[in-house]
């Protein structure tokens, strides 16, 4: 179990490194795509899904790697991987119009 305690923490720095190019791939279409004329709103559009689908992933995976559930690599880089997908989607869409 130690061995899972340290893989995780090591995992949980790196990823936690790769963290704001991964949030900014995923910041720069939604500060796109978000037009609305209200500062606030915009704002919230924009930080709403990262509220809600980047930290609660990232804390999961630090759960699930903590415990030995999953393995350190898939659980503690999931989250930037997706955030990392979901942002070349959205650029893809932008650039494809």
């Amino acid at each position: 179990e130690e061995y899972f305690k340290i893989g995780a923490e090591l995992q949980f720095r790196t990823a936690l490194g790769w963290a704001p190019l991964a949030l900014s791939l995923l910041a720069i279409p939604l500060a796109i795509l978000g037009r609305h004329p209200n500062r606030i709103v915009a704002f919230f559009q924009c930080a709403l899904p990262v509220l809600l689908l980047y930290y609660p992933a990232s804390i999961v995976g630090n759960a699930l790697a903590s415990k030995g559930l999953l393995a350190p690599q898939p659980a503690l880089w999931t989250a930037n991987l997706l955030a990392i997908v979901a942002g070349l989607f959205l650029l893809h869409r932008i650039f494809s119009r």
